[in-house]
């Protein structure tokens, strides 16, 4: 597909997201049918508590990988714990090779392989998309040799999505074995208060919380079906795996026996001092409001990052509902909410 035809049809997709959130807007009122602000708290907390019918639906539909593929490809997506993931990957060799598994080293300085996305999208450290998968196809054969099954991943590469032609040359790179894609979905307005808060803390964001996420591209990034369609698309329905992100339902209870489960078949529980790491903990409601307002003021970007490394170590997240319904008005909500397809109880 051409990257042109690709590009214009992705602004199609953000055109429609746009006229979808004008005609909400130029609608009657759908808060009225709230009794109280209560009540729809409430509702509201019970809606984004759970994925949407569509992609639980997907996922239910889902038959596990027969065979254990050569390449385990976790993609993300953003705000599913994938931090603490990679993380745990990172520092558990010895536990994944007793399970005939592998995570290799990076060719840059984190815990994921985030050159596999950044090589499409931005300077990366001066390596080309050739010369990152040349790499990895070669360390994914030799693995293979051994009978070992490599695990890749990156968050970012669910940010390809608008991109076909990347992610058919991934397929194609990587079309000498057998690859399994995984993905972790979350609540797409779970994901919009999380996301919004770690830019606030990482970033000079300056926008409202409703300018912000009001975002045709930002909105269609949020939806699971969309994440994972091009991929299956490449890769074949049957090869991509969407998963909850949801603590409640992880087998042992944490993201990293959840998904070396799920995606390799290993059964038991690693550690717990292996799995008990927490990454980019989102700050409370009120540090962020307070980090939004300096993130407007004309101090200089260090006395910036000096005071929000202190008030990171404020009090632990207030619920998403108390913050949507201090961001948003009930009828912006409930547009999100038909938007992802999620239903609100009256």
């Amino acid at each position: 597909m051409e990257v042109q035809h690709v590009a214009d049809l992705y602004t199609d997709k953000m055109l429609e997201k746009t006229a979808e959130i004008r005609e909400f807007f130029s609608s009657a009122s759908y808060g009225l049918r709230f009794g109280s602000r209560h009540d729809f708290k409430a509702s509201l907390e019970v809606a984004i508590s759970r994925l949407p019918d569509k992609t639980s639906r997907q996922i239910r539909a889902q038959a596990p990988y027969s065979l254990r593929p050569q390449l385990i490809l976790h993609i993300g997506s953003r705000k599913t714990g994938s931090s603490a993931l990679q993380e745990m990957l990172a520092q558990s060799s010895s536990y994944l090779l007793d399970s005939q598994l592998i995570y290799p080293d990076r060719l840059l300085k984190y815990p994921a392989h985030q050159e596999l996305a950044w090589c499409f999208t931005s300077d990366c450290n001066g390596l080309n998309r050739d010369q990152v998968y040349s790499h990895y196809k070669s360390v994914i054969d030799q693995n293979a040799s051994r009978s070992l099954t490599t695990i890749l991943s990156s968050e970012d590469l669910c940010l390809l999505a608008g991109n076909h032609s990347a992610i058919d040359y991934i397929k194609r790179m990587f079309s000498d074995f057998t690859v399994a894609v995984y993905c972790y979905v979350r609540n797409p307005i779970s994901f919009h208060v999380s996301n919004f808060k770690h830019a606030v803390v990482a970033s000079r964001e300056r926008r409202s919380f409703r300018e912000y996420t009001f975002n045709p591209a930002l909105l269609l990034s949020a939806d699971p079906i969309e994440i994972v369609a091009p991929w299956k698309s490449a890769f074949g329905g049957e090869n991509v795996f969407l998963c909850e992100y949801n603590r409640n339902v992880f087998y042992g209870s944490n993201i990293y026996d959840d998904f070396l489960h799920k995606s390799a078949g290993v059964n038991g529980q690693a550690p717990s001092t292996l799995t008990s790491r927490n990454s980019n903990v989102g700050p409370s409601n009120e540090t962020v409001a307070y980090m939004s307002y300096l993130n407007s003021s004309d101090l200089d970007d260090a006395s910036v990052l000096n005071i929000k490394s202190k008030l990171r170590r404020l009090g632990l997240p207030s619920s998403e509902s108390d913050f949507l319904m201090s961001s948003l008005s009930i009828d912006e909500i409930l547009c999100l909410c038909r938007m992802y397809g999620l239903r609100l109880a009256a």
